[in-house]
């Protein structure tokens, strides 16, 4: 891992900062803030994707509990929001969340006007087809985890259908709720039968799609001249093994910035006393 978004409802951001002044910053962090700590005291918001290349803020952080009643306040609020620049993400698991959600978001952006602003559904769990078919048009990243909802091989959501959508796509882990090892999500996408997505498509999805949804995908998320040299060496090729062998993968080293700041004694093929 060599870049992490922190879409607590906290505000870290000054901490953050003391700690890679200090040297201490072992990978990029994008803080997110609550949306309702924002509302009480709207400087501590700056406009979306501001600051350095370790340590940035600019998005805020909200939940759609699917209520009707929530529906009715959700856009004004995200829209008050929306207007002062910053992006804005909602949490959302099932059918009534997640159309509550778009339709806030929709509305936020028809009441403010064009622009690039990257609203993010953070989860997109259980949303229903029909749903799926309006975040492309409305720019909507669907923010997922597939490793948190994988049970009894199956992750939850149709992946095959929401990449097919057209939708922007970025993958995460959920941390703390589940381990931060993207490794383990890679697997539940790819291994899923018929909602399964390509080894390739993952991959995208946690770095290239996650960079873009905190709008750095000019700067990282694939490895180009000119762009951080943030990448991470694995103990197996995972686009030409078999699709069930990625569960056993390790990252053997992780380079930020150029500069190694994690190396394992795995090797290839033998994971039997691996020591970090």
């Amino acid at each position: 891992v060599t870049s992490v978004q922190d879409v607590h409802s906290d505000n870290l951001l000054t901490t953050y900062r003391e700690m890679a002044k200090a040297g201490k910053l072992k990978t990029r962090i994008y803080e997110c803030i609550g949306l309702a700590e924002w509302e009480k005291n709207p400087s501590v918001g700056t406009p979306a994707a501001t600051g350095d290349a370790m340590v940035r803020g600019g998005c805020v952080k909200w939940f759609s509990d699917g209520t009707a009643e929530q529906g009715a306040e959700l856009g004004e609020r995200i829209a008050k929001a929306d207007k002062s620049g910053l992006q804005v993400m909602v949490h959302a698991i099932g059918v009534r969340s997640n159309k509550n959600t778009i339709a806030a978001f929709g509305f936020a952006a028809s009441k403010n006007g064009k622009r690039d602003r990257r609203f993010r559904i953070e989860h997109t769990h259980n949303i229903a087809s029909r749903d799926i078919a309006r975040l492309s048009p409305l720019s909507i990243v669907a923010s997922m985890q597939p490793a948190l909802f994988y049970r009894d091989n199956d992750v939850g959501d149709d992946l095959s259908y929401i990449f097919r959508s057209g939708a922007k796509v970025a993958f995460g882990s959920d941390a703390s709720m589940i381990d931060i090892d993207p490794l383990p999500g890679i697997y539940a996408a790819v291994n899923s039968g018929k909602k399964s997505i390509s080894v390739e498509s993952a991959v995208r999805a946690y770095t290239l799609g996650s960079a873009y949804a905190e709008f750095q995908e000019l700067e990282k998320g694939t490895i180009s001249v000119g762009k951080l040299a943030d990448l991470v060496i694995l103990s197996d090729d995972i686009f030409t093994m078999s699709l069930v062998g990625i569960r056993n993968v390790k990252v053997v080293t992780t380079i930020m910035d150029g500069k190694i700041v994690f190396r394992s004694e795995c090797r290839r093929n033998d994971r039997s006393g691996c020591k970090n």
